[in-house]
């Protein structure tokens, strides 16, 4: 019976920690074919169909698109941040396009430094993949990957507190049914 009870308080607890939905973060590559390249990354929020923090690194040039974001806006009959994320991610995310082979684009200003002093960014899906261009200089190929997210150490000290919380009184009961 306390083996029973403590999986299912294990279970109960990391279903309720799962349950709430957060952005995940992607780490960007930018391979260029002409000016630097470049690192970035971005959060995407899928439940709300947004991309926050969207920034850049190309050597000492540090900015991002304009606002940091793409957002919840329609575009095509769904979110400008959904079409964005699909041509990055070159997966069908966006319910209304298709722009894995190619044929779409979002341009937007920037804040911050971008290569070459440009003053626009834009992203475009290809038959090759997803590509970037800078209105001045940089341009190539973009590729994304989820970046691998660690626990905060607060959490994982509650997880455990209260595991043991729960084997402290399974433990009490078990002993007072002895008696």
């Amino acid at each position: 019976m306390r083996k029973k009870l403590l999986a299912v308080a294990a279970i109960a607890m990391l279903g309720s920690m799962a349950a709430h939905a957060v952005p995940v973060k992607y780490d960007v590559s930018y391979n260029a074919t002409a000016g630097s390249s470049g690192i970035g990354s971005f959060f995407f929020d899928n439940a709300v169909g947004a991309i926050t923090d969207f920034s850049w690194t190309f050597g000492a040039i540090t900015g991002g698109v304009a606002n940091g974001n793409y957002g919840t806006w329609n575009v095509f009959g769904d979110t400008h941040g959904r079409f964005v994320f699909e041509i990055l991610s070159q997966t069908n995310s966006h319910s209304a396009v298709n722009c894995i082979a190619g044929g779409c684009g979002s341009s937007t200003g920037i804040i911050g430094s971008a290569p070459g002093g440009s003053t626009s960014f834009s992203l475009s899906s290809q038959s090759n993949g997803a590509n970037y261009a800078f209105s001045n200089s940089a341009r190539g190929t973009v590729s994304i990957r989820q970046s691998v997210s660690v626990p905060e150490p607060t959490s994982i000290s509650l997880f455990a507190a209260a595991l043991l919380a729960f084997g402290f009184v399974a433990r009490r009961r078990s002993a007072k049914n002895k008696v």
